[in-house]
C-alpha cells in the first residue's frame, strides 16, 4: 500500500510491540524473539473506525447516534454536514497529482488553508454533496501537490498526503532520505 497512512500505523504497532516486548522480558523474563508487523492488518484496524456500530447505527453517523441519545462527539461540527466532511477526500492538484487532504477533527484549518469558508451558512446547509463537491474540486486544483504538502503538513499542522504510486513512493523516500 503506497500511502504514508499505512507506513505509520504500521510504525505505531512496531513501537507497540517493542514495548510489549520489553514488558514481557521485564516482568516474566519472557524472550519474544522476532516481531513482525503485518501492514495489511494493521491498516485494517485503523480502517475498522469507519465500519464501527453502535447500536446498528454506524459510527459516522452522527446525527443518528445522538438522536438515539449518545453522547455527540463531534464537537468541532466536522462530520456533521457534508461540506466539512468533504474536507477529507482525494482531489487533483494543478500539476495532475492527486492529494489527500484531511479535515482531521476540525475540518475549518484544512478548509480556509485551501480556500474555502467553513462557516459559510448557505455550504454548511447544503446536503447535496454534488454541489459541494466542485467547490473542493476547484480550490485543491489552484495548488501543486508539493506546496499543498507543505502548507498542510509544515505551515499547518494538518494531516494530509501526496498520493503516490508504488514508484512514486520509492523516488519520494530517496529524496527525503537526500535531503
Amino acid at each position: 500500500m503506497p500511502f504514508k497512512f499505512a507506513e505509520a500505523i504500521a510504525s505505531v504497532k512496531g513501537l507497540e510491540a517493542i514495548f510489549v516486548a520489553a514488558i514481557a522480558a521485564e516482568r516474566y523474563g519472557v524472550d519474544t524473539g522476532p516481531l513482525t508487523i503485518d501492514v495489511d492488518h494493521a491498516t485494517l484496524f485503523v480502517f475498522s473506525g469507519f465500519t464501527t456500530t453502535i447500536n446498528g447505527i454506524n459510527a459516522l453517523k452522527m446525527r443518528e447516534l445522538t438522536d438515539a441519545n449518545i453522547r455527540d462527539c463531534d464537537i468541532a461540527d466536522s462530520y456533521k454536514n457534508p461540506y466539512r466532511q468533504l474536507c477529507t477526500n482525494i482531489y487533483k492538484t494543478k500539476d495532475g497529482r492527486f492529494y489527500h487532504l484531511h479535515g482531521s477533527l476540525n475540518a475549518r484549518t484544512s478548509m480556509r488553508m485551501i480556500g474555502l469558508d467553513p462557516e459559510d451558512e448557505q455550504l454548511v446547509g447544503t446536503k447535496d454533496r454534488e454541489t459541494l463537491l466542485p467547490l473542493y474540486t476547484a480550490a485543491v486544483a489552484k495548488w501543486d501537490a508539493e506546496d499543498l504538502d507543505k502548507a498542510a503538513n509544515d505551515v499547518n499542522k494538518q494531516a494530509g498526503t501526496i498520493c503516490y504510486s508504488h514508484e512514486g513512493t520509492s523516488r519520494a523516500l530517496v529524496k527525503a532520505n537526500n535531503s
